[in-house]
């Protein structure tokens, strides 16, 4: 987003606007500030992304809370400049879907840090010296907090937020290639698989060793991004109608992974998710239009 306001070389006095022209500070730099005194700017910026494909847009909030806003001395707007930012990406999504009903959009909340540090002193002859309190800073996020507006404006969206966060989505279309530290279980096996951020379970030819290390190697699709993980089998269980040769499936509990493995994992997940969400919204629309037809 920044990048892209940068682009319209804005001055001091597009920053102003009209309700802040008496400003006694130097406004210029508040990107924030422009959903109250430039919306449309932010909205043509959103509907840039969203033309570009994008199925979720991030409110221009990011610095919108009272800690940071006080620096401009605009503290008691944060709440404002947050509603104002939801409300301004909330259009340009709507117009967006309203275009294109098959490829909903989304809009998510944008908290980011403050410009101040309850783990550092400002002052370096007194290191105990802060100029932020913890309490203050939880006052300051709750306040800025888009919880309730996602949970008003999208609360698909926040679901699918949600289990991410908890680690409990099931990821299909995966490939995975379990090798146990034996190399003479280095068969290679396309066998269904379900994966969360702290294990995962796939199908085997072969009894494998309750305890043992296990390497298990994926692709993950569409894009053939490889993934590597390290874990202990947690369980093996019989499968009661073995097909394809697959008898058991063997559930193991990472040990290790990288984190820019996990974060493959996570936005495989939310893809997914989306993906599961427009069908549903198909669904529910040819619903809607045979039962119209009927009537």
């Amino acid at each position: 987003m920044g990048t892209m306001v940068q682009r319209h070389k804005l001055e001091e006095q597009d920053f102003r606007g009209e309700r802040f022209s008496d400003s006694k500070k130097l406004l210029k730099g508040n990107n924030d500030l422009l959903v109250i005194t430039q919306p449309q700017i932010i909205e043509e910026i959103h509907s840039d992304y969203l033309n570009a494909g994008a199925d979720i847009i991030t409110t221009n909030t990011f610095t919108a809370n009272r800690v940071s806003q006080d620096d401009y001395e605009l503290g008691d707007l944060a709440r404002e400049i947050n509603l104002e930012g939801a409300k301004v990406a909330r259009r340009a999504a709507d117009a967006a879907t309203a275009a294109n009903p098959d490829k909903p959009r989304f809009v998510a909340g944008a908290v980011g840090p403050t410009s101040r540090s309850a783990s550092f002193s400002p002052d370096v002859n007194d290191p105990g010296f802060r100029n932020v309190s913890f309490d203050s800073l939880v006052a300051d996020y709750s306040e800025a907090s888009k919880v309730y507006e996602l949970q008003k404006n999208d609360k698909e969206l926040a679901s699918v937020l949600d289990l991410l966060n908890n680690k409990i989505n099931t990821l299909t279309g995966l490939i995975p290639e379990a090798i146990n530290l034996d190399p003479a279980l280095s068969k290679r096996d396309v066998c269904e698989c379900s994966l969360s951020a702290s294990g995962v379970a796939f199908t085997c030819r072969k009894e494998l060793e309750v305890g043992a290390n296990i390497r298990v190697r994926m692709v993950v699709l569409p894009n053939y991004h490889h993934v590597v993980a390290y874990g202990k089998i947690m369980r093996v269980t019989e499968i009661e109608e073995p097909y394809d040769g697959f008898t058991h499936i063997v559930g193991v509990n990472f040990i290790h992974i990288l984190d820019r493995y996990r974060e493959i994992l996570a936005r495989r997940a939310l893809q997914r998710e989306i993906e599961d969400l427009r069908i549903r919204r198909r669904e529910a629309s040819a619903t809607q239009v045979d039962d119209a037809g009927v009537a």
